[in-house]
């Protein structure tokens, strides 16, 4: 019985995982809640690389044209020079510029990052405000547009997404949207920079496992990573093909409760 419900817990943590990394509410602040409530931890290296792989493996399969037609288009006009492909080498550097600054803030502070829950409901709490602010205040003149200003603004508000509770997907999706750049959009540039990220954290992870060996449980683990791939495919899915600027509403109060209790569970 025991074993059964470790075994539970991997794939609750696996489907939180999943859910959460993809819709803007924050896959950190969720993970650091959800240990905290069933007495686990997400700190082990090896555990949280292939939580995150799944959720990689998932987003990329929905996007793997995207990701082909960018990336070979990007090569063959660097290399060629072949004027064809010029669009997709200058949509590569715009994900490059909102990536670059998260990259180096999260390089240099990932180790002094507070995950317990008064941080974590706090930015929540500011992840729900994000998502209201964009609701009650954004644009009805839409654009297919991603412009060099457009990527510089989303990379600096992507920064505040290394903050465990602060949505990474909220700060990109707001920041695109406010801006008056459509949803599919703006959801597309969001995981074209997810993707672009993840390649470097992997490295890290691996290298973090390394360092730091951890007692690993094989079931419990690739049952997390295979629950966080196929909750991460079903979000993306919903994202990509339903999200619309009012579902901000009921993302941003939702961020707020949860941040609530997170905070009061911690001052209790």
């Amino acid at each position: 019985m025991q074993n059964i419900i470790e075994l539970l817990k991997y794939i609750l943590i696996g489907v939180v995982q999943g859910i959460t990394e993809i819709l803007p509410i924050s896959s950190s602040g969720h993970s650091a809640i959800v240990a905290e409530w069933l007495n686990i931890t997400t700190d082990f290296p090896v555990l949280v690389m292939l939580m995150h792989s799944g959720s990689f493996i998932a987003v990329f399969l929905f996007f793997r044209k995207e990701v082909i037609r960018m990336f070979s288009g990007t090569f063959l006009y660097l290399v060629k020079n072949d004027a064809m492909y010029k669009e997709d080498a200058i949509y590569f550097m715009k994900v490059l510029i909102a990536c670059i600054p998260i990259g180096i803030v999260g390089f240099f502070f990932r180790d002094y990052l507070s995950t317990n829950l008064l941080v974590v409901g706090i930015s929540l709490v500011l992840t729900a405000g994000l998502l209201l602010f964009v609701y009650l205040t954004h644009t009805n003149e839409w654009t297919d547009q991603i412009t060099w200003k457009s990527a510089l603004l989303i990379g600096a508000v992507h920064t505040f997404g290394i903050i465990p509770g602060v949505s990474r997907s909220a700060t990109v999706l707001s920041s695109g949207i406010k801006q008056g750049i459509k949803v599919k959009i703006a959801v597309n540039f969001s995981f074209m920079s997810y993707i672009l990220l993840s390649v470097p954290i992997f490295i890290l992870g691996v290298v973090d496992a390394m360092v730091n060996p951890e007692p690993i449980d094989l079931l419990g683990y690739t049952l997390a990573f295979i629950f966080s791939f196929i909750f991460s495919y079903l979000g993306i899915r919903f994202l990509y093909n339903y999200l619309k600027v009012k579902y901000f509403l009921y993302f941003g109060i939702y961020c707020f409760i949860i941040g609530a209790i997170a905070i009061i569970t911690f001052v209790l």
